[in-house]
């Protein structure tokens, strides 16, 4: 198809746009805003999770041998996986969890806590807890400190111990 020469043709305005034509720069501008508000949003979610929580809550990782003897405890000879904890905001509060063969349980008691009653089955604060026993500070010779500890059976011959021991 040709053009007849009567036919008038469009003049490049005073910025070189042609009228009608594509402002690439708007475009640009358009597709490149949400790709950097989303690279920003990826940045911070990194940072936020990558960040040490202990700062803001007070709660840092500690030796398990020194979180279990704050309440006059050992660490079981069968124990792994454990994690211990202590958090000191108002007062001084250790916490630890380890696996242990179900069968060492008893003996474990018996020799950390003398004299101590039996694990209850009832009235524990969760109900995925099956045994838990409280000892206030005068029930443990030496120690200033209550204790709670708390018993889940972990399938086939292993227990969950949730150990806390907090200052009064």
């Amino acid at each position: 198809m040709s053009r007849s020469p009567d036919e008038q043709v469009e003049e490049p305005e005073a910025g070189g746009n042609v009228r009608g034509g594509t402002r690439w720069g708007v475009v640009l501008g358009i597709l490149v805003l949400p790709t950097l508000v989303a690279a920003g949003a990826l940045v911070l979610l990194g940072l936020w999770l990558f960040t040490d929580d202990s700062v803001s809550t007070g709660v840092a990782k500690a030796p398990c041998k020194q979180a279990l003897a704050y309440g006059g405890a050992k660490v079981p000879k069968g124990a792994y996986d454990t994690l211990c904890e202590v958090r000191s905001d108002s007062g001084t509060r250790y916490t630890a969890s380890f696996r242990m063969p179900s069968d060492e349980v008893g003996g474990w008691l018996t020799t950390t806590y003398p004299g101590a009653p039996e694990p209850r089955d009832r009235h524990c604060s969760e109900s995925v807890i099956d045994r838990c026993l409280d000892l206030d500070p005068g029930d443990i010779f030496g120690v200033d400190a209550a204790v709670r500890l708390e018993f889940r059976d972990d399938g086939p011959g292993w227990t969950q111990v949730r150990f806390s021991a907090s200052s009064v």
